[in-house]
């Protein structure tokens, strides 16, 4: 399997080999999670230049290499955000403008509905780190309402951009899984 490399690396304690039940266990869930799904990945130049080669291995390279997904999607594009512009509006070629998580989303549905991709069963979404100068939002005010019947011009915290994207997705894909994921932080001086 591709795990035989981790279990051959096993380390030892006193000179009695240790194994890792609490790893393993994950990775059998995993399997059981995702063995043979669709995953479609949206998010931000982390995502797309991580499909390309680099000369390293990328973690969009890994995902593909472990044989464990029936199919993978990047749609990942450099500048991507979660919180709209006020002339954003449904473009899923991401055009300027407009290369916001939920056109991604638009994206991923249009080659679905062409025919192109076949239904994600999981969303994989890795992005923030381009909404640093965007406002937050505010959770409690964000939750109450609807949202999906808003302009996405007016989509402009992180918050809605997130509730907004998320809902679209379940609307149209209820059994979907979304995996959320946070953005890389380091520190400006390096």
């Amino acid at each position: 399997t591709q795990y035989e490399t981790y279990s051959e690396s096993a380390i030892t304690i006193d000179g009695y080999p240790f194994k890792d039940v609490a790893t393993e266990a994950r990775v059998e869930l995993l399997d059981k999670m995702f063995l043979n799904k669709t995953i479609a990945l949206l998010g931000d130049s982390i995502t797309q230049v991580s499909s390309v080669s680099t000369g390293s291995i990328s973690w969009v390279n890994r995902l593909g290499a472990s044989d464990m997904f029936k199919h993978i999607y990047n749609i990942g594009k450099s500048g991507a955000r979660w919180s709209h512009e006020a002339g954003t509006v449904f473009d899923p070629t991401l055009g300027v403008g407009n290369n916001v998580m939920w056109n991604q989303f638009n994206n991923v549905k249009q080659n679905v509905d062409n025919g192109t991709f076949t239904q994600p069963d999981v969303f994989y979404i890795m992005a923030g780190r381009n909404d640093a100068n965007q406002p937050d939002g505010v959770v409690d005010t964000v939750f109450s309402g609807t949202i999906l019947n808003q302009p996405p011009g007016d989509i402009q915290e992180i918050v809605e951009g997130i509730r907004y994207t998320c809902e679209a997705i379940l609307t149209e894909y209820p059994y979907a899984q979304i995996i959320l994921g946070t953005p890389i932080q380091w520190d400006e001086t390096t």
